[in-house]
């Protein structure tokens, strides 16, 4: 098998065939049950060539499985428990192979019901949280449960309802670390933003993956960006992230940098980057750098509009915005607008 997968790696073996049904036997260091059990995966899941080989070479050992012992009811269970179309169990084994060898009746389904149960899981949600991370499936019920006790205690005090919203929107969550992870993330953002508990409590349930971060790599750096780019004391960055938390999602260098500087670049003299961010908050900083910002910006000053004037015309859609920008290059710039309106009215008088 190793040469198999080393040389499909390699490129030396590129069929357009069902992978593994048709290959020179040269090439195949496969058992004859091993190649049914490769076949059988691939059919079964509904795999491409390409996604085949990955799963064999994430996990090999999977070729050691019964196929009609291990994989086939750990298989039929997954479809039937989570009500999966053939595609997306294909996606929830390829993600999470391991799934294959468990025990349907001692483990997965007993997995299964217990985070059902204490998540109070309908089935969908049940469903909806395995397809997008599907390693909830292999992760050990004391490891899960031990996560859930870290988001229950102290500084979160999290309520059983509220780590219920945590992990349906961040699932991520049971596989962190405590102490790598969930208590100095917890601890820093509520050093670094001098919050109070229900404060941090909120913050988190607003964007769970704030504990999936990392301090000294993100966070801080971030936080302690945006302090001297506004100008902006422990007060105001405390006031500013609380009422855009999403601040604390974007990128430091793919967005909230380069819109720092580009604003500060165009904006007019007498207006303040810090007094915009405290009347319409930071989530104008938040926005899509190249996609959004730099078209927009570009498009308000050949109409010969202020830069302020997009702070509030961000978050429209695309159309929207074109819709709007219509109506400002049939009506001119401001100035002359203004200039008309004096000369109608003189023209009247």
């Amino acid at each position: 098998m190793a040469a198999l997968l080393a040389a499909i790696m390699a490129g030396a073996v590129a069929v357009a065939r069902p992978f593994l049904a048709d290959v020179p036997s040269a090439a195949a260091a496969l058992s004859p049950a091993e190649r049914q059990t490769a076949g059988a995966l691939q059919r079964r899941l509904c795999l491409s060539d390409a996604e085949t080989v990955r799963l064999l070479i994430s996990n090999p050992s999977v070729l050691d499985l019964s196929l009609s012992g291990k994989i086939a009811p750990a298989i039929d269970t997954l479809q039937s428990t989570l009500q999966l179309d053939d595609r997306t169990l294909g996606k929830v084994v390829r993600a999470s192979p391991q799934v294959l060898s468990l025990s349907v009746d001692q483990t997965l389904l007993p997995r299964l019901a217990a985070l059902k149960a204490r998540l109070q899981l309908s089935d969908g949600e049940l469903s909806s949280l395995v397809v997008r991370f599907p390693r909830l499936l292999v992760l050990a019920d004391g490891n899960v449960e031990a996560k859930m006790r870290a988001l229950a205690g102290a500084p979160l005090r999290a309520s059983d309802e509220q780590i219920r919203a945590i992990v349906l929107t961040f699932p991520q969550v049971v596989s962190l670390s405590v102490e790598a992870n969930l208590q100095p993330s917890l601890a820093a953002l509520r050093e670094m933003l001098a919050l109070e508990e229900d404060e941090l409590r909120s913050l988190v349930l607003t964007l769970p993956n704030l504990l999936g971060l990392s301090v000294e790599g993100n966070l801080r750096p971030k936080l302690r960006f945006l302090s001297e780019a506004l100008g902006w004391g422990a007060s105001e960055l405390r006031a500013g992230v609380m009422r855009c938390p999403s601040v604390l999602g974007a990128s430091l260098e793919k967005s909230l940098r380069p819109n720092v500087e580009l604003w500060k670049a165009h904006l007019a003299e007498g207006d303040e980057l810090s007094s915009l961010a405290e009347v319409h908050g930071l989530r104008f900083l938040c926005c899509s750098f190249e996609k959004r910002t730099v078209p927009r910006m570009g498009s308000m000053r050949a109409c010969g509009m202020p830069a302020t004037a997009l702070v509030t015309r961000l978050r429209l859609t695309d159309m929207a915005f074109e819709e709007w920008l219509v109506v400002q290059r049939l009506s001119g710039p401001k100035s002359e607008r203004v200039a008309r309106a004096r000369g109608a009215r003189a023209s009247t008088s």
